[in-house]
């Protein structure tokens, strides 16, 4: 036994290298919440979409290429779903889909939608510029939550994925833009400078996504280990003895 006054062993000496992070948990969400709101978000943009093909004829749909708008959002809206249901399926997978990033992903063509037909883009002409920002920085954060069903452990790792698939989207739609709009003509004199400064924006915003996702994971890692180290308030505490 140990004597009075003798300095007591705090516990065994761990010799070789320290343990291994603790497993990374499950990402989950509310997944009635997210499929209702990515329906939600779904439905108020195709209703607008209906409504800007009955009329036309409105000031604040002309040149906007609503035309193609009508049928190519849609369809762009069900691809990640889609392609995910489809995968899903035949790996016979049984977790949730992710249906918070599908309604981020979707997010961007509701706002565009609705700032067409509110004729936001004529009545604030900043508006364009914050909104290229803005749509890219949600397409960020939903391509980061559906990066979070990968086996992607390294912050800087999911934080430079989600600033490369945000700036290739924005490439993406730069291309799809000219196509519609810019090819025949419509935007002549300033197409060159505008889909410099659109696709500048969209990859600040996929980056700005990608910088929160990044240090929002460093963060969750830190707490786990806090956790991970930290034994529960009333674990009983092993005492070695002599």
């Amino acid at each position: 036994m140990s004597s009075p006054g003798s300095a007591q062993p705090r516990g065994p000496t761990r010799i070789g290298p320290p343990p291994p992070d603790p497993p990374e948990p499950a990402f989950t969400e509310p997944v009635p919440r997210g499929r209702a709101v990515a329906f939600a978000i779904y439905g108020m943009t195709v209703i607008q979409l209906v409504l800007a093909a009955i009329a036309p004829a409105l000031p604040q749909f002309q040149g906007r290429a609503f035309d193609a708008r009508v049928w190519t959002y849609p369809v762009l809206m069900l691809i990640p779903p889609g392609v995910w249901w489809v995968v899903r399926k035949r790996r016979h997978g049984t977790r949730q889909m992710p249906w918070a990033g599908f309604a981020l992903l979707m997010m961007p063509f509701l706002i565009d939608v609705t700032a067409n037909a509110v004729d936001f883009y004529h009545s604030a002409p900043w508006w364009h510029d914050v909104n290229e920002f803005l749509d890219w920085f949600l397409i960020g954060l939903g391509a980061g939550i559906l990066l979070l069903r990968s086996a992607i452990r390294q912050a800087w790792v999911l934080g430079l994925l989600i600033t490369g698939i945000g700036a290739m989207i924005a490439i993406g739609w730069e291309i799809g833009q000219w196509y519609a709009l810019i090819r025949n003509g419509t935007l002549p004199d300033t197409a060159y400078a505008t889909t410099l400064t659109d696709e500048t924006l969209g990859t600040l915003g996929a980056a700005g996504a990608g910088t929160a996702f990044w240090v929002w994971h460093i963060r969750r890692r830190k707490f786990r280990r806090q956790q991970y180290k930290q034994p529960p308030p009333n674990a009983p505490r092993l005492r070695v003895v002599k």
